[in-house]
Formats: structure tokens, sequence, C-alpha cells
């Protein structure tokens, strides 16, 4: 009933124009309440179903996703809204570098990256932000876009790194010849890191691809987008 009265206020907007309203306690925000809910509607599942407890914690990794999808079938729009907000200035950092790399990027040399491309992967990847309505499901994606990358060449840390950075910038291109950029990545990886930074949801595989996540975003913050070719491809 919390989460639904939230989700009213966050729709109605303030002043009639249909803006979402955002409270100024940053602690009375989507995303802070959506944690709220979770912890809640989790405890009492678990509460109800003493079966469950101490079944381990595959069972607990399953509750943990349900649980999740139930929230945020019902808010994920605002809650995304919010990570938006609160990333929205990387993000068109972000957006500026890649735009400035393809702006300066001949047709041979964007013609030479496609080719060692997985465009299995580049969709993944584009499924993170556009398909992808929960945590888990986002974390999911990007572990299924580096499977597509690697693919079974066992490649080490730093070459999976790279090429993970590599094809996060040509899926910011977009498809055809025009430079199309509209992307949230760093709202993405907020969502993740908000709801998905224990040790039930982020063992493994799934806690190897945050990682590679935080760490491409990092690298390409770190340095111009006019910088991209030589420090990424090595064009020299």
């Amino acid at each position: 009933e919390r989460l639904e009265l939230r989700a009213a206020l966050w729709r109605g907007g303030g002043g009639g124009g249909g803006e979402p309203r955002w409270p100024p306690d940053e602690t009375n925000t989507p995303i802070a309440d959506a944690h709220g809910v979770i912890h809640h509607v989790t405890l009492s599942f678990l509460e109800q179903k003493d079966e469950v407890v101490g079944r381990g914690k595959e069972m607990a990794t399953k509750v943990a996703i349900a649980v999740d999808a139930l929230v945020f079938g019902q808010v994920y729009e605002e809650v995304f809204a919010d990570a938006k907000r609160l990333c929205a200035a990387d993000d068109k950092i972000l957006n500026g570098k890649v735009t400035s790399f393809f702006e300066n990027l001949s047709r041979e040399r964007y013609e030479d990256i496609l080719r060692d491309v997985s465009e299995p992967a580049v969709e993944a990847l584009r499924y993170v932000s556009t398909k992808c309505h929960t945590a888990p499901d986002k974390l999911a994606m990007c572990v299924k876009a580096l499977e597509y990358i690697d693919g079974n060449r066992g490649l080490n840390g730093d070459e999976l790194l790279t090429r993970f950075i590599q094809h996060v910038i040509v899926m910011m291109r977009g498809p055809g010849e025009v430079v199309c950029i509209d992307e949230a990545l760093h709202a993405d990886l907020r969502m993740i890191e908000e709801f998905c930074q224990d040790d039930i949801l982020c063992l493994g595989k799934e806690g190897y691809a945050m990682a590679i996540f935080q760490s491409g975003l990092m690298f390409l913050k770190s340095i111009p987008g006019e910088s991209y070719g030589v420090e990424i491809w090595d064009f020299g």
C-alpha cells in the first residue's frame, strides 16, 4: 500500500504538468522506498514460509529474484527514472564522449571495428536498458553479453574488459549511419549496485560481470572521447 501511494505521488507531479515531483529528502525517494518494500516483502514471505528458511543460498536467490520481480513489476519506471536523475550528469558526459569519437571516426575505421564485434553481445547490452526491468535481470543480461564476447575463447580479465568496452561503444552508436546515442548506462549500473549488492545476487559470474561493468564505465569516463581509438582499439 505504501508503494502504491508513493507511485501515485511520483506519477502525479507537483504542479499539474505531469512531471514527477522528486521529494527534497533523499531518504524518501523511489529507490529508497523500493529498498524498503523489497526488505518488507522478503521478511514477510520468510516469516510465513518457515520451510524456506535454512534451505540454502539457491532457495534464497530464488526468493530474492521473485520479490524483485514482484516489486519492480509495479514501480520499475519510477525507480529507474530516479536512477537516471541521479546519474544524469555522468551519462551526459559519456554520451558526449562517444558522440565525439564517432563524429571523428572514418567509415573505414568503423567498418574495421564492426568486423570484430559480436552482434549478439551488442544486442544483449542494448537489452540491459530496453528489456530488463529488474536489477537481477540487468545483471544476468550483462553476464550473457560477456559470454557472447568471450565466445569460449577463455579471455583473461584485461582482454574481456577491453572487449566489453568496445562493445559498449558500438552499442551506444546504434544501428545505421547516423550517430544516435540515447543511453543511460550509469543509471543501469546504479540499479545493479543498489539492488544486487549482496552475497546472494552477486556470487560468481554475476559478481564478475558487475565488476567488469563498473571498471568499463570508469575507464570510459577517465579519458577523452577523442582518445578512444588509441586507448581502446590501438589505432596508433
